[in-house]
């Protein structure tokens, strides 16, 4: 998605890019069409190029890619904008007034916008715009120019499944949305599949139409009215069925499907807080108990209601997500010793002391949000960003569920949460055919040991011998029972069973 705006009621001269790959860390280089645009816009052969790397934690590695593309392919004199220069006022201004373009990297879209209030640097990026020089940028550097943006900045610092609105230097008059909940997007994935199971089963989807648009007092009465009218168009002894996390006022809708005797089933995505507190809150406790049936993942999440006080005969076992797919057609690697690591690899803190492991054999093939804070190893491929919709190309003969910090062990709180939750990338493994590594501790490990889908492991440091003791006979059997569940999560059959069950 790129948006240039160059028209007559905008005075100044704007380029947002949605996404593309600028060949950093060996990938392709989508955005050529984008830079020479960026520069014809200057109407100069040799532009001033400043480019500003904020949303980045570390940005050297992006400085040099985008060196190499505007003063090594295209000969502009190139300036960066660093965090040591905002601090000194006069620097800043000096390479904002001297820059033909103005240039703003991808990142943290919320942490960027937060940096040019505190610093001053919204005031000196309008004076910009209205000396006519060229703005632009990829993702959060799109969204910056505009009155708001979807962003997934919360994903990035804390791993929250959630989009937010940030707002921008409003000199675009538009909602720019390089982030949303359509491709790309794999946190989505989960709840559309589950929907869509549901539509299969028979169920219909309940739209509600809420608003961010008013003051708190009338938004909260505006949505209540709409939520009401929704729920109460529910005929009495009607089955709803709701996914949680579900924030739109639960209570409420609780009560308004209790008062007209509608039967309740909730499926349970995650639990925040196990997830980020370590324990069960009472306040998601209750709500789940308020449900006539609960879908959880594992066993041993259904041990975690039943140990506070919810009722055994409530609670179904998904053991695994489904995870349709658009086509069948799947890449079969045949290097034995290449693992797929798909995820948020920001998040994922062991990925950066994997160069301590000594491996001679394996390599990881690593998909996901690109994190240059990764650690530079040859046994490392990065591929990218893909559409969770459409896995046939992703590299790998096996898929690692790993969390946490550490390599001998799924440490921290993400790692903890592990010993009750069945992580969404097992379905895209399996889904693509390709056997489990999953933690020994973990809630996955005995339903992977029971139905031979691959291996369990103690430490990383154990993948390849594990791997090696294999005999042919157990390989065999392990790609059998994983094509078995290949095909029956890309069906849906795993939550179409429990819905046959339990209506």
């Amino acid at each position: 998605m790129v948006f240039i705006f160059n028209e007559e009621h905008y005075m100044g001269k704007f380029v947002a890019i949605g996404g593309g790959e600028n060949g950093h860390h060996n990938t392709k280089y989508e955005t050529a069409p984008f830079d020479k645009e960026i520069i014809k816009l200057t109407g100069k052969t040799t532009p001033n190029f400043l480019f500003i790397g904020l949303a980045n934690s570390h940005p050297d590695y992006y400085f040099e890619v985008m060196d190499g593309i505007y003063a090594g392919m295209y000969s502009c004199k190139t300036d960066y904008l660093r965090y040591e220069d905002i601090k000194h006022k006069d620097i800043t201004i000096n390479k904002i007034k001297n820059a033909d373009i103005i240039y703003v990297g991808g990142g943290n879209t919320a942490k960027l916008m937060r940096l040019f209030r505190k610093y001053g640097i919204d005031k000196m990026l309008i004076e910009a715009y209205n000396d006519d020089k060229v703005l632009c940028g990829v993702s959060a550097g799109g969204i910056c120019w505009c009155d708001w943006g979807n962003s997934d900045s919360e994903i990035i610092s804390l791993g929250n499944d959630r989009m937010i609105r940030v707002k921008g230097l409003g000199l675009i008059h538009i909602l720019f949305a390089p982030q949303s909940l359509g491709q790309h997007n794999a946190w989505s994935k989960a709840p559309r599949d589950v929907t869509e199971i549901l539509k299969r089963n028979g169920y219909e989807t309940l739209r509600i139409m809420t608003s961010d648009k008013f003051p708190f007092i009338v938004k909260q009465l505006y949505n209540l009215w709409k939520i009401s009218l929704a729920f109460l168009k529910i005929k009495s002894g009607s089955t709803c069925f709701i996914q949680y996390p579900f924030d739109a006022y639960i209570k409420y809708v609780l009560f308004l499907l209790k008062k007209n005797d509608i039967r309740t089933q909730i499926l349970i995505h995650d639990i925040h807080s196990c997830r980020f507190h370590g324990e069960l809150s009472s306040k998601e406790y209750k709500i789940f108990d308020s449900f006539d049936k609960i879908i959880v993942h594992t066993k041993a999440m259904k041990t975690l209601l039943v140990k506070h006080g919810i009722s055994v005969d409530k609670i179904e076992v998904l053991y695994l997500f489904d995870y349709l797919v658009a086509s069948n057609s799947i890449l079969k690697d045949e290097d034995y010793f290449s693992i797929c690591f798909a995820g948020n690899l920001k998040k994922s803190m062991f990925l950066k002391k994997m160069n301590q492991l000594k491996n001679v054999y394996t390599k990881y093939y690593l998909y996901g949000n690109f994190d240059t804070e990764l650690v530079e190893s040859e046994s490392f491929i990065y591929g990218g960003r893909f559409d969770p919709d459409n896995i046939s190309n992703i590299k790998g003969k096996w898929g690692l569920v790993w969390d946490g910090d550490g390599l001998n062990k799924c440490s921290g709180s993400m790692g903890e949460y592990l010993k009750i939750n069945a992580s969404h990338k097992a379905s895209l493994y399996l889904a693509s055919q390709k056997p489990l590594i999953v933690w020994n501790q973990s809630a996955l490990a005995n339903f992977v040991e029971d139905n031979k889908l691959g291996i369990t492991i103690d430490s990383l440091e154990d993948i390849e011998k594990e791997l090696l003791e294999l005999s042919e006979q157990q390989m065999d059997e392990i790609e059998c029972n994983v094509l078995h569940f290949a095909k029956k999560i890309t069906s849906g059959d795993m939550l179409s069973s429990i819905l046959k069950n339990i209506n």
